[in-house]
């Protein structure tokens, strides 16, 4: 340091500018606090919400189908609840609202996710085009609507996902509900077709569980 202040004082003696050693002050020891910048919060946050899989699967509980998300902090279960409202036109027809919820299950509060193969029966569907008479005030007219037919059933081999939580989730467990206890729940089982991708979700789910309890046993040293 003293170095440094007789080479600035030698500095500003030649240029006749006058240099302020104290604000090059450097502290000889790194117990200085770190405080992050937004640019690395920021960068922080995508790599968060970075989306490292995603798919479809049906949750039980609540027994529904749902779309999963899995990124590097949690696994989010975007559900859908259709719901009929009339519409007054000719004919009184319904129309269907799609309503969306997300759960949000941290990483951090899964304590063990397994995974099994399964063979199961699914119905297969098709989408067919039918022509419905609807009365009028004028008397009748034929529409034609799509409706979906079941055309036979497959095996197919699936994945199920046992995940064991640290605390219980906001997802509504019916039989819980019937018993008029708590509606959380503590153990979810996802059910993915086919079993490749099941078995690829839970190889990425039990690689990111290993690397937040490394942060964390990181931390608490």
């Amino acid at each position: 340091v003293c170095v440094c202040v007789r080479a600035l004082d030698e500095i500003s003696h030649f240029c006749s500018i006058p240099i302020y050693p104290h604000i090059f002050y450097f502290h000889s020891h790194s117990t200085h606090t770190h405080i992050p910048s937004p640019t690395h919060s920021a960068a922080r946050m995508a790599t968060r919400n970075h989306i490292i899989m995603e798919g479809k699967c049906f949750v039980s509980p609540p027994n529904k189908n749902a779309d999963f998300i899995l990124t590097a902090a949690a696994l989010k279960l975007v559900f859908a609840s259709a719901g009929e409202v009339q519409v007054a036109v000719s004919g009184k027809t319904r129309q269907t609202s799609i309503h969306t919820y997300t759960d949000h299950i941290d990483i951090s509060t899964i304590e063990d996710v397994d995974v099994e193969s399964e063979t199961q029966m699914v119905k297969v569907y098709e989408d067919v085009k039918q022509q419905v008479v609807q009365s009028t005030c004028c008397g009748s007219k034929t529409v034609e609507i799509m409706d979906r037919v079941c055309t036979g059933e497959r095996t197919v081999g699936v994945a199920k996902l046992y995940i064991r939580l640290s605390v219980e989730t906001s997802i509504k467990d019916p039989a819980k509900e019937a018993e008029g206890g708590h509606r959380g729940t503590k153990f979810l089982t996802l059910t993915i077709e086919p079993f490749e991708t099941g078995e690829k979700l839970h190889q990425e789910m039990v690689s990111i569980m290993e690397e937040v309890r490394r942060v964390q046993i990181v931390h608490a040293e």
